[in-house]
């Protein structure tokens, strides 16, 4: 019979995993492979910013800075120990150093992890690899340009109205700028979240709306509590929470309606 001879279709090889299974030995070898690169990456990268500690150093200081001018005061920072200036330099090197080789790292995870994947898999994964970097870049960039340099304004202002000196250290400095900057980035995250909570079907997107008031409110009271006491940044803050929450929801819809599921 004519068509006989034709391969009967099925969905079971786009959900297989493109590469054989290799050995145990193998997979802990390319491991080992890959997991010296990214530190290679790192220790380089690491290098090139102390190379270029003074650039470092002014980018660093740049919300300190832009806050005590703001103030009308100027910015300065103390130690209270012979290495703390050694400690700083290192510490910024490291933390520079995995921001810029962060692209390499997920480059070799995303390879080491990618054959086992199957095609589906992969078309999903690398868009939400993408978004997650975009994210948190988005949420350290804002901490970084307005949160921080808002924030320590009004802490200097404060200690200003009690007659006391804010003349912080370098430590304390740079742990609350570094914390800052992650807390935003991960707090950024909440679509993707979203998305996987939306994509596995734990949460439908409907169950999404159904707290809208408590929310709103939410977003309000983080708001006040997340920035300085100043209404108007602390409403900023808050809209932009229940933006990301929103995004969060027709990311939700997304991932529900990619698996195949309907929201009833």
């Amino acid at each position: 019979m004519a068509g006989t001879d034709q391969p009967i279709q099925t969905g079971v090889r786009n959900d297989a995993p493109d590469d054989r299974p290799k050995p145990l030995g193998e997979h802990f070898t390319e491991l080992r492979r890959r997991v010296l690169v990214a530190m290679g990456a790192v220790v380089a990268a690491t290098l090139a910013a102390w190379w270029q500690y003074p650039l470092l150093d002014r980018a660093v200081r740049f919300p300190h800075e832009r806050a005590f001018r703001r103030l009308g005061v100027e910015a300065s920072l103390q130690t209270l120990s012979p290495t703390e200036v050694l400690v700083f330099i290192l510490k910024i090197g490291v933390v520079t150093g995995l921001v810029l080789a962060s692209p390499l790292i997920i480059y070799e995870a995303w390879s080491f992890v990618r054959p086992g994947l199957t095609r589906r898999e992969k078309r999903v994964l690398a868009p939400v690899f993408l978004l997650g970097l975009f994210f948190f870049l988005t949420g350290a960039a804002v901490a970084y340009y307005w949160v921080v340099p808002t924030a320590l304004f009004y802490l200097a202002h404060m200690g200003r109205n009690l007659e006391v000196m804010s003349n912080w250290t370098l430590t304390a400095y740079v742990n609350f700028l570094l914390a800052v900057l992650l807390s935003f980035g991960v707090a950024f995250e909440l679509p993707l979240v979203m998305l996987g909570l939306g994509a596995s079907g734990i949460v439908r997107p409907s169950a999404f709306l159904r707290p809208i008031r408590i929310v709103i409110v939410a977003a309000f009271v983080l708001g006040a509590i997340l920035t300085p006491p100043d209404v108007t940044t602390q409403i900023i803050m808050a809209l932009m929470l229940m933006a990301l929450y929103f995004i969060g929801i027709l990311f939700a819809r997304i991932g529900h309606a990619w698996t195949g599921r309907t929201d009833t």
